[in-house]
């Protein structure tokens, strides 16, 4: 049985690279990371596509595979991860949202970055810090 892609919705593309990229650099740690997306990522690309004006349309698909490829990327032991390392839980979420920010922001047009930075303070305010501008924050 063939289904389009975006029949499965973003979970599907989360779950699968979860489930191979995300388990083998992370390890236990990737309990995290999923979380993470959960409670994100489909906020993050609904109000996007509701509120914002993209420079060049993607579907919510692609921008997915681009986060997935960014955290990757982040989360491979031959670019700094140290699993041991005592602040590892804030370097994994300072990856999670600096890929979230440039996968799903970053084909924002200029007009409309102050609503997603002020959005994305609002709903990630658990893990961001208070009194810097989100676009500046170097991680």
């Amino acid at each position: 049985v063939y289904m389009q892609q975006s029949n499965l919705g973003v979970g599907a593309v989360v779950q699968t690279w979860a489930e191979t990229d995300l388990k083998k650099s992370l390890k236990e740690k990737a309990d995290v990371v999923t979380k993470l997306m959960d409670d994100h990522l489909e906020n993050a690309l609904a109000f996007v596509r509701e509120h914002c004006t993209h420079r060049v349309l993607a579907d919510d698909m692609n921008v997915t595979e681009s986060l997935t490829r960014l955290m990757s990327a982040a989360y491979h032991p031959d670019n700094g991860l140290d699993l041991e390392h005592p602040g590892v839980d804030d370097w994994i979420k300072a990856h999670f949202l600096y890929s979230l920010v440039w996968a799903v922001g970053g084909n924002i047009d200029d007009a409309s970055r102050g609503k997603f930075q002020a959005h994305m303070k609002e709903c990630c305010s658990c893990v961001l810090p208070k009194e810097t501008a989100f676009f500046e924050d170097v991680y």
